[in-house]
């Protein structure tokens, strides 16, 4: 199946995400709702029997999404080596920080075994941004896991592959972060937060410790609780 792909699309040997095209690469969505009008030359892997697609977007249907996508990506990229790390002016690392490690992306099998999805993007960290101990910040997937200016990140926190963090941002001890979250500037995370992937977070926001996010926080405030609410609508005099 795979070659099969390959052979048929001859120029196209690149992958990206769905939000960050680029020309004469393979990607994904898992159903319509994901879709974008394709403003680079893609061919989109979709499940079959996926229905109301974009007509003028180029298609393979497939079984088992993410295995065959977890293949084509693997195969293409046997012997990319990761993009180098950015890191920033006046950026702090301690010694036991592992900025740049490769995420877990496992796809299933037909047999029920499991493989991974290799990672050949990067991290950038902007300026001023301080890294303390026994953190880690995955690398992308395809593209960078990006932490913004002036945040901080404090021990034991992890933050997983294309992550977007905002600018003067604090993850305080235990903040675990999923993959692709995209966090607005000025937002602060208690002790123990966890938030899954592919979450958006407004700019202005303060998550309770021990908070779980499972759904988008859209706006300004501070959120608590299992899963996470909004406790308090955001304040312009709060010092965080």
């Amino acid at each position: 199946m795979i070659q099969k792909i390959l052979d048929k699309y001859p120029e196209y040997r690149d992958t990206c995400g769905i939000y960050d095209l680029k020309d004469k690469a393979f990607t994904f969505i898992r159903d319509k709702t994901w879709e974008l009008e394709a403003t680079k030359d893609v061919v989109i892997l979709v499940p079959t029997g996926t229905e109301g697609l974009n007509p003028k977007n180029t298609y393979e249907f497939v079984d088992n999404l993410d295995y065959t996508f977890t293949l084509l990506h693997n195969e293409i990229h046997k012997d990319t080596e990761p993009a180098a790390n950015v890191i920033g002016e006046n950026c702090f690392i301690h010694p036991t920080a592992i900025i740049g490690t490769e995420g877990m992306h496992v796809a299933k099998a037909p047999d029920g075994s499991r493989v991974q999805m290799k990672h050949v993007g990067n991290v950038i960290l902007e300026d001023n941004v301080s890294v303390f101990a026994f953190t880690t910040v995955d690398r992308g997937v395809f593209g960078s896991t990006i932490i913004g200016a002036s945040t901080k990140l404090d021990s034991h926190v992890s933050i997983g592959h294309n992550c977007k963090i905002g600018k003067n941002c604090v993850m305080t001890a235990g903040t675990i972060i999923a993959g692709s979250v995209v966090m607005g500037d000025n937002c602060m995370t208690g002790i123990g937060t966890r938030i899954r992937n592919y979450m958006t977070i407004s700019k202005n926001v303060i998550i309770g410790a021990g908070s779980v996010v499972v759904k988008n926080l859209d706006a300004p405030g501070m959120y608590v609780g299992v899963p996470a609410k909004l406790f308090s609508q955001f304040k312009s005099d709060w010092n965080f």
